[in-house]
């Protein structure tokens, strides 16, 4: 039809963009759906067209899965070292980055779907700057006020930043010479890693 998208393109972008191969899940697919019931045709001709519709994008979805030279896998988070869609594959490509993934199983998982919104959601987060306080100020906010932010690129919530904080205003390291000034220089991870280490 005249002035409408080219749906096989769109299946490409959406899965260049990480969406499921699910059709009625596309944005722009969902308007064009929805538009076919107010358009002036029967309803066997939008049947006909919706189902053409989904077809061009699934179509579309599946050249751009299958043009990426190597499968990337999505790695379970249950089970370290596996596959999210528990592929046979002696020697899978993984990633922990859900936007690189184009396995189709994996997309399908709970596991990738929870982790793509997550990304999705560390990207609205503002990262801290230079000209901000050091990060035990960060820190203390995270905790103190219950929110989110990202330090050095990594996503810190409030029960991390409770128990490097923990760790940092404990007795032993106000004590302990030095401790607090090389504790605090450490890269968050490190500091994460460490703290929970100590608490536990």
């Amino acid at each position: 039809m005249a002035g409408e998208p080219d749906f096989v393109e769109v299946g490409r972008q959406a899965f260049l963009a990480g969406e499921p191969a699910t059709p009625a899940l596309n944005a722009t697919v969902a308007r064009a759906l929805a538009d076919l019931e107010y358009a002036r045709c029967s309803s066997v001709e939008a049947t006909m067209r919706g189902a053409d519709i989904m077809r061009q994008f699934q179509q579309g979805w599946t050249e751009a899965n299958l043009a990426s030279e190597v499968t990337v896998h999505f790695g379970s988070p249950v089970n370290p070292g596996r596959t999210a869609c528990a592929s046979r594959v002696a020697e899978p490509v993984m990633t922990e980055n859900p936007r690189a993934v184009n396995c189709c199983g994996c997309r399908e998982t709970e596991d990738w779907r929870s982790y793509a919104d997550m990304a999705e959601f560390a990207d609205l987060l503002p990262e801290a700057t230079d000209t901000e306080p050091d990060k035990i100020v960060i820190l203390r906010e995270v905790r103190d006020k219950f929110v989110m932010r990202k330090i050095e690129g990594v996503v810190m919530e409030p029960q991390t930043a409770n128990a490097i904080l923990t760790v940092y205003d404990s007795d032993a390291a106000k004590n302990k010479e030095g401790f607090r000034e090389k504790f605090a220089a450490l890269p968050i991870l490190r500091m994460a890693e460490v703290a929970w280490k100590l608490v536990k």
